[in-house]
Order: structure tokens, then C-alpha cells, then sequence
């Protein structure tokens, strides 16, 4: 799904790491540390600029490749973040800024496709929602052979399909590929 959405031009984020839990954000939030020890009065955004073009080659325009394009993403949403500070802040309150962020646990809003499991869209809920896989083997999963997994499993799909605000669409693939198995439709969707 990421190399097809990297392909598509489509922005997206894998839900499951926190933002500022994310390798290249952190390591920008050292770099940026760095720069305010050196010069805190800097400007923030010019000093973000410059970190991220040096470290990770970032530009405006997104790269083609899925791992790249996930990198970029998380990179733009830091470039937003400076964007939507006074245009005199200073490296500073930028760093201030974004300590403050991860304090708080609050991710800056990334305009992406959000892939999730089910189990880490609990508690949370989107316009459009897609859920893939609606195959029997995967949802309810081969293993939930006694009716309590399946009841699990049932709930598990209620989860996934609570979280559409506006619209939800299912899917189910009869083959995965040339030499897999048939597969048949989850019994969860006569019941949708």
C-alpha cells in the first residue's frame, strides 16, 4: 500500500509510532538544539531549512519512493509548524515550540493518508475510512477457531468500521496472488 500511494503522488503516515517519536524528528530536534546553542537568536524557519536540507536532503517537492516519501512527510510537517510561527521567531521558540509538542503528545496535523491497523485506530475516527483484507483467513483471522477468538475478532472488525465518520469502504481479494490460496469474503460483511 505505501509503495502504490508513493507511486500515486499521495502522501501518507503510518499510524503506530508517535510523531515526535519518529527517528528523523527527533534527530531534526537535536540538529535544531544544536543551532540554538550556536545562535538561538537565528531565525527558526531559515534554521530548519537549513538542518533538514543539510541532514536529509529535503526539498520541496516529494521523492517517488514510499520510505522517502514517508521521511519527507514527516519533515514537511515540521516546515508547517515553523510556517505557522511569527515570521521573526527565532530558533529558539521553535525548538521551545516543538518540545512543547511532544510534551503534550500533540502530532501537528498531517495532511496524508493515515495507514493503520484496527487495532491502533481505537479511540480514534476519520472521514473516510478503508478497510482492507475483509477476507475470511484474515478478518476473522484462520487462527480464531473457537467462537470466544471469533467473537474477538467481531469485535475487532466492529472497531475498525466505528471509526468512518462520513463514509466507509470494505474490501476483500478472492487471491492474493497467482499461487495463494482462494479466499472467501469475511462472514463479518452479511453483517454490515
Amino acid at each position: 500500500i505505501e509503495t502504490a500511494l508513493a507511486e500515486a503522488g499521495i502522501p501518507f503516515r503510518v499510524r503506530g509510532a508517535r510523531f515526535f517519536d519518529e527517528q528523523v524528528v527527533k534527530e531534526t530536534l537535536m540538529l535544531l538544539r544544536g543551532a540554538q546553542s550556536q545562535d538561538p537568536e537565528a531565525n527558526g524557519a531559515l534554521s530548519l531549512d537549513v538542518v533538514i536540507r543539510e541532514r536529509f536532503a529535503w526539498s520541496s517537492k516529494p521523492p517517488e519512493s514510499a520510505p522517502d516519501r514517508h521521511v519527507w512527510t514527516l519533515l514537511n510537517s515540521l516546515v508547517t509548524i515553523a510556517r505557522d510561527l511569527p515570521a521573526q521567531a527565532t530558533v529558539a521558540s521553535l525548538v521551545k515550540n516543538l518540545t512543547e509538542h511532544a510534551e503534550r503528545d500533540s502530532e501537528p496535523a498531517i495532511s496524508a493518508v493515515t495507514l493503520s491497523t484496527i487495532h491502533g485506530a481505537k479511540g480514534l475516527e476519520w472521514d473516510r475510512v478503508f478497510i482492507i483484507g475483509m477476507s475470511e483467513g484474515l478478518l476473522p483471522l484462520s487462527l480464531a477457531s473457537t467462537e470466544a477468538a471469533v467473537a474477538e475478532e467481531r469485535r475487532l472488525a466492529y472497531v475498525g468500521i466505528t471509526r468512518a465518520g462520513r463514509s466507509l469502504t470494505m474490501s476483500w481479494a478472492q487471491q492474493q496472488g497467482a499461487q495463494s490460496a482462494r479466499r472467501a469474503p469475511s462472514r463479518f460483511l452479511a453483517s454490515v
